[in-house]
This record gives C-alpha cells, structure tokens and sequence, in this order.
C-alpha cells in the first residue's frame, strides 16, 4: 500500500490566507500608530500650551 502525501490545502487557498492574514495584521498596525500619534499630538499640544513664553 502505497502511502501518498497529500496536502491540507492547495497553494491558491495558503495565498489567500498568507495575504488575509498579512492585510488584517496591517489594519491593526495602522491603528495602533494611528492611536498614538493623536496621542502624541494631544500630549504636545498639551505641554505647549502650559509653558510660559
């Protein structure tokens, strides 16, 4: 009996899944630094606003 390997998934659909998973994990980057660079601004904003000049 011959024991032939047999992949789990065919190369289009592993593609499809590499490039889903590489977009989302994209989508969450762009939020986080999106997140902290308002924050950052509001921080700056914020020590600007207290020094006297």
């Amino acid at each position: 009996m011959k024991w032939a390997y047999r992949p789990l998934m065919s190369p289009e659909t592993l593609e499809f899944l590499l490039l889903l998973s590489g977009w989302i994990v994209a989508f969450l980057l762009g939020r986080e630094l999106q997140i902290g660079f308002r924050q950052w601004r509001l921080r700056t904003a914020d020590q600007r606003t207290r020094r006297p000049d």
